[in-house]
């Protein structure tokens, strides 16, 4: 997944700016939908199956995060139109790319009509927003208990998937009485049943004790793998996971609301480009689902809110780093074995990690060297007559007398190894090659000794 802060990725339509200032990190700086299409080519490169954006419905005049909701069943002008909204679905269908949007549930804006309509004022929970986050300062919370509030958001999650969404995310769902979120997204199931329903948690400890009982939610985001990933794979020698995470988490590093990895990578000593690689090696291969957050292909810095929510600049970033998306993306398309094969950790000691995916088809190693030094791994459990093929560095590894497997990794990278039949040597190749240089070889000396002559 490919994580879209709508307003701050890409100015497509300058004419639907309004009010912006690019220099003011709490006002609109003019993102929207034509941008994102503008960059679908550019997206689905990465292997990206599916594009999540921040909420589009109509928001207060500097309501550019999506959570200052004044009507949840329109389209916001500052993002375009609904002409354009429709274009955008087309389009990422046409790629196989599904578009899922993040919707705010238990907020409105102040400015939302329902907030001075005295009938409703029942709508409201009594306690204020907690306001350790800015943009709750201009909101009031919606009270999901209340019958006719809950058929509103029923209302307006059908809106967007008439509309042409492939699902939602709800926003903070871990707030929301779990009857109710169980109810909203059965609702939408029910109407389509491939109606994909994700949900962000504010803390990671409700996001296991509640979200995780839930069995109507396809995946979770949540701070738990962001964590864990920023502080082993943003530090040099740091250990990977002893354990996988759920089929249900989504695996992320960083976000709207956390730290660039790239920042943490480089506070630690470390060059942001290499340690993204084994971050996406590591993402793109254990259960999960791993999300981008728009970007990191490049890679973007920042440590505060204001930082990691900048436009994304384009026209900067790593070359090779780009290339690595665009190479992990193309390999879990053709091996399904990553995604969603059986999952097992072999080895994880000393800053190396080896993990085997494997289906009826295919079986791979995953080998990712945290450390400083060059690592090495025995496996042994491969049949004779095999032969491990690198699919990132073009490694291969043959079985010793012993039948062992020794995969060798140099300090800060990864492979991943797919299983394929020894073929033995390449006689024919080999004695090709030979041939063509004897030939350059010759060809030389003739060239000198003609040369020579007419001297």
């Amino acid at each position: 997944m490919y994580r879209v802060l709508v307003d701050r990725f890409n100015n497509g339509d300058p004419t639907n700016d309004g009010k912006t200032n690019p220099a003011d990190p709490y006002s609109r700086h003019g993102g929207d939908l034509k941008g994102i299409i503008d960059k679908l080519d550019l997206i689905e490169s990465f292997g990206i199956t599916t594009i999540v954006l921040s909420p589009i419905m109509k928001n207060a005049e500097n309501g550019y995060l999506g959570y200052w909701t004044e009507d949840f069943a329109k389209l916001d002008p500052h993002f375009g139109t609904d002409k354009e909204w429709r274009q955008l679905i087309n389009r990422a269908h046409s790629k196989n790319i599904k578009i899922i949007l993040e919707m705010a549930p238990n907020y409105i804006s102040k400015t939302n009509s329902i907030a001075s309509d005295p009938r409703k004022s029942t709508w409201f929970q009594a306690e204020r927003p907690d306001g350790e986050e800015k943009w709750k300062e201009q909101t009031f919370k919606l009270d999901l208990n209340n019958p006719e509030v809950r058929q509103m958001i029923k209302d307006s999650g059908l809106h967007w998937l008439v509309n042409g969404a492939d699902g939602l995310l709800i926003h903070d769902a871990d707030e929301m009485p779990q009857d109710f979120l169980s109810e909203f997204s059965n609702h939408l199931k029910t109407k389509n049943n491939q109606f994909y329903i994700l949900a962000s948690a504010k803390q990671e400890t409700k996001a296991k004790n509640t979200l995780g009982d839930v069995k109507e939610l396809d995946a979770i985001l949540d701070s738990e793998s962001r964590n864990v990933l920023d502080d082993r794979l943003g530090t040099l020698s740091g250990k990977l996971p002893e354990k996988a995470f759920s089929d249900k988490t989504i695996l992320h590093v960083d976000g709207p609301d956390s730290e660039r990895f790239a920042q943490i990578a480089g506070e630690n000593g470390r060059n942001a480009a290499t340690a993204w690689k084994l971050a996406l090696v590591y993402m793109y291969a254990s259960p999960g689902v791993p999300m981008i957050y728009q970007g990191s292909e490049l890679p973007m810095y920042g440590k505060t809110p204001e930082e990691v929510r900048q436009l994304v600049d384009f026209n900067s970033g790593d070359p090779e780093l780009k290339e690595y998306f665009e190479r992990l993306g193309a390999l879990r398309k053709q091996f399904p074995a990553l995604s969603k094969g059986d999952f097992e950790i072999m080895g994880n000691e000393k800053g190396l990690q080896v993990l085997k995916r494997s289906d009826a088809k295919e079986t791979l190693y995953i080998a990712i060297n945290n450390d400083e030094s060059s690592r090495a791994y025995s496996i042994k459990n491969e049949e004779e007559g095999q032969q491990l093929k690198g699919l990132l560095g073009d490694n291969l590894v043959r079985a010793d007398k012993e039948g062992r497997y020794t995969i060798t990794l140099p300090r800060e990278t990864a492979e991943i190894y797919v299983v394929k039949e020894d073929q033995g040597i390449n006689w024919a190749l080999i004695v090709f090659i030979v041939g063509v240089i004897l030939l350059f070889v010759v060809s030389i000396v003739i060239l000198s000794r003609k040369q020579k002559k007419h001297a």
